[in-house]
């Protein structure tokens, strides 16, 4: 993988992301340390990192509302896309 910046790759004015997280286990300083990592992963991609949708329920599988949060807001028309740490748990 590269270290190029993704807004060389696509021009945008003001590239808004979201992060995801699937949360259900460890505790506060875990979910912090997580959105910790989304947020320098923005910061060195020049993304800005708008909110961060946590799925804390292991046993929602279909209709997530963390997830259909995420996906509400990417249809909005200054979203520019969504950041998944690789592991999500």
């Amino acid at each position: 993988m590269d270290d190029d910046l993704i807004t060389e790759r696509r021009p945008v004015a003001f590239p808004q992301v979201f992060g995801y997280l699937r949360h259900v286990t460890g505790g506060l300083p875990r979910h912090a340390a997580l959105v910790d990592c989304l947020t320098e992963y923005c910061d060195r991609h020049e993304l800005a990192l708008c909110g961060v949708f946590t799925e804390r329920d292991s046993t929602v599988i279909i209709r997530s509302p963390a997830f259909i949060g995420l996906l509400d807001v990417l249809e909005l028309p200054d979203a520019y896309g969504a950041v998944v740490p690789a592991q999500l748990v």
